[in-house]
């Protein structure tokens, strides 16, 4: 099945920037601004204009959305929206545990039901949030933060260039958020995504080696949901993606050479632990 066309239209897409699986329907967000949304079957319920370019999104419990927005001025990067189509900014709060004062703010986040993931970029630092931004929980290891170099900054200002040109973006706006990106890729993000496996209780945390800002090899931390760590898993291939579920991990790994992903499932054998020794 085929859904939804390229084009700038009603239920038309140019620039695909992730989806989201509210029950039973697929949103996309495009590079033009808008939000389509279809049911399972692929017909074009709607289409909604938040404001600000949304470059991903999860289903926030039942009827909203968690959106991820390419920040303007002061505007925080996430908003919610509901049932209602107005999106509602959400500022996420401080991490408890201060960084480096040299390193710039960054997460990665995913949802599950209405809980928000979040983690640090930079060091392995995550947060379990409510709805509406209040922190449930905060989990920190001890990780030493890797600055970038200014041959990998200027090959990285050169992608994100291209990105936004394709997008449509102004001039200006590609010269505020090229410095923006910088600056926040000045120390190398080494975290790229958390997840949860609501069977096991248990949180996964994406580690991609540093090359080409993320391109390495990953490595998977888990922890439970007390927050103990539990293991470290290593990989020999990059990912563009994973998920958890059910005790399995599914990725998608992307062989070097041909620039092609592969939907790839392990299942992970991560022995007991006695939690009280590990408080």
């Amino acid at each position: 099945m085929t859904i939804g066309r390229k084009g700038p239209g009603p239920g038309e897409v140019e620039q695909p920037m992730g989806f989201a699986l509210p029950p039973g329907e697929l949103v996309l967000p495009d590079g033009s601004a808008e939000l389509e949304v279809f049911d399972r079957s692929g017909t074009h319920l709607r289409s909604i204009r938040p404001e600000g370019i949304v470059f991903g999104l999860d289903a926030l419990g039942a009827d909203r959305l968690l959106l991820r927005r390419f920040q303007t001025g002061d505007s925080p990067r996430w908003a919610v929206l509901g049932p209602s189509g107005e999106p509602a900014p959400l500022e996420p709060p401080a991490w408890r545990v201060e960084a480096p004062v040299d390193v710039p703010d960054c997460s990665a986040d995913a949802t599950t039901g209405v809980t928000i993931l979040r983690v640090d970029c930079a060091l392995l630092r995550i947060q379990l949030l409510s709805d509406v931004g209040a922190a449930l929980k905060e989990i920190t290891v001890d990780r030493a933060p890797e600055i970038s170099t200014d041959a990998e900054l200027d090959a990285f200002e050169g992608r994100i260039r291209g990105l936004l040109g394709r997008m449509g973006a102004r001039a200006d706006e590609v010269d505020r958020m090229v410095r923006e990106q910088r600056e926040d890729h000045r120390v190398k993000r080494i975290f790229r995504g958390i997840r949860h496996d609501a069977e096991t209780g248990r949180y996964w945390v994406r580690e991609q080696a540093p090359e080409d800002f993320g391109g390495g090899p990953a490595t998977l931390h888990l922890f439970d949901e007390d927050g103990v760590y539990l293991a470290r898993l290593t990989f020999d291939r990059a990912w563009t993606d994973f998920d958890a579920a059910g005790g399995r991990v599914y990725a998608l790994e992307q062989d070097p050479e041909t620039d092609l992903a592969s939907l790839v499932a392990y299942r992970v054998e991560v022995p007991a632990v006695d939690v009280a020794d590990h408080r």
